[in-house]
């Protein structure tokens, strides 16, 4: 009865009413029910051993074209196969001119993974305990790892919404990398509450995901996940509900790592002066630190920052240096300079722990370039005043490092023109 159902599947051709819209409920049908052959009846355990099973449907347009999309299932690969992601439909071969698909049939990963749960949930009311779900996120998954996947985070997160409450979302969880996220992607607001009320769930109880786990590495790996996911869910979806989020030290550790390992996906959060200077105390070493530093707001608060943590900073860079490194935090790369920075509370106390540094030290890892500099030039180039503090600020580093030059620009031959422009216009204040 299978291989006869399965004949007159696969002989079926679903009619396009127009070229632009596809009759879902029977291309969806085909796939739906192919699929819960191939998971639930496990063809290559049946008494007559099935090799390869091709998988062939025909479209048509009101004029009589034909769209087709062919695949082939090794026998190996009945269960647990993501043949259902792999259905992309061909143009018309041998026609005077050329007729694309209509795009309504090629659905990207999400649109598919969606439609297919509707229909086990809705259709044939499958819940998410029963074999047929797990096999169905089990090939989802087989998907996602693959060498050349990237997906975007929404994906996982519908992926992550039809399995939490399984025995293997550890096994899911863990899958999550940041390298694999190509873009964020879009949440219809439905789906953005439920998931962020499954998350809270989550955040209350972490053990829900940890409780099982014995060893501390690993417990601390699927820790670091878990908050990740909730860290860049708030990040895009629930802002508002980010700050208490980081701010909560009973999982600071977690937090800390994710923060840490997916710095790419968190690009543009800043973190306050006081949150980071919490998470240094977590530091284990000079790179972890740099990646951390990266989330201060301003470049006069990454210097209030190192000074008030100047001894835990040290300690890091004194076994740099012991390792034979040269540590360096370079203050252009880590944090972007502002027009409307204060640049002369920014030297004074950026030649405080210059001192500081040369003293205790005698290395200077917190570096301030002639480039930033220069822009900070342009930036001032009609505000006497600050122009005044850069000069100073040239001399007092000449003083200590004679090799320190900024030729991009001259400084006094700038005070000088902005000085004679601001007098012919009045502005200049004695």
């Amino acid at each position: 009865p299978i291989f006869i159902v399965i004949a007159v599947i696969l002989s079926l051709e679903c009619l396009i009413k127009d070229i632009n819209k596809l009759n879902f409920s029977a291309y969806l049908g085909v796939i739906a029910v192919i699929y819960t052959l191939i998971i639930t009846n496990k063809l290559n355990q049946s008494e007559e051993i099935l090799n390869e099973l091709e998988i062939k449907i025909k479209l048509k347009n009101n004029a009589g074209n034909q769209f087709v999309s062919q695949i082939k299932i090794k026998n190996k690969d009945f269960e647990m196969d993501n043949f259902i992601y792999d259905l992309k439909f061909e143009k018309p071969k041998d026609l005077e001119e050329e007729i694309k698909p209509p795009n309504s049939i090629n659905l990207n990963h999400i649109q598919q993974f969606d439609i297919y749960v509707e229909y086990l949930r809705k259709k044939i009311k499958i819940l998410q305990s029963s074999k047929v779900n797990a096999d169905f996120i089990f090939s989802t998954q087989k998907l996602i790892i693959g060498p050349t996947i990237k997906y975007q985070f929404s994906f996982y997160l519908m992926i992550f919404l039809e399995c939490f409450a399984t025995k293997y979302i550890q096994r899911f969880l863990i899958l999550f990398k940041p390298s694999k996220i190509e873009e964020i992607g879009i949440l219809p607001s439905k789906k953005q509450k439920t998931i962020a009320s499954i998350l809270n769930m989550f955040l209350k109880n972490p053990n829900r995901v940890l409780n099982n786990i014995n060893d501390q590495k690993k417990k601390n790996d699927y820790g670091k996940v878990l908050f990740g996911v909730l860290l860049l869910f708030r990040y895009n979806f629930q802002k508002d509900k980010l700050e208490e989020l980081v701010n909560n030290n009973e999982n600071k550790s977690f937090i800390y790592k994710a923060l840490l390992e997916y710095n790419t996906l968190f690009k543009g959060l800043k973190l306050t002066k006081e949150q980071i200077n919490n998470f240094i105390n977590e530091s284990k070493t000079f790179d972890e630190l740099v990646i951390l530093l990266k989330y201060s707001k301003s470049i006069l608060e990454l210097i209030e920052i190192i000074s008030e943590k100047y001894e835990i900073i040290c300690e890091s860079v004194k076994s740099e240096i012991d390792a034979k490194k040269k540590p360096i935090i370079d203050i252009e790369t880590i944090v972007e300079s502002q027009r409307d920075d204060n640049i002369k509370e920014i030297f004074e106390k950026y030649k405080a722990l210059y001192i500081k540094q040369k003293n205790s030290l005698n290395y200077i890892f917190l570096t301030l370039n002639t480039t930033l500099l220069e822009k900070y030039i342009s930036y001032f180039e009609n505000h006497i005043d600050n122009l005044f503090s850069i000069k100073e600020f040239i001399n007092f580093m000449k003083e200590k490092n004679k090799k320190y030059e900024v030729t991009g620009k001259d400084i006094n031959n700038i005070i000088h023109e902005t000085g004679l422009k601001l007098s012919k216009s009045h502005k200049l204040k004695n």
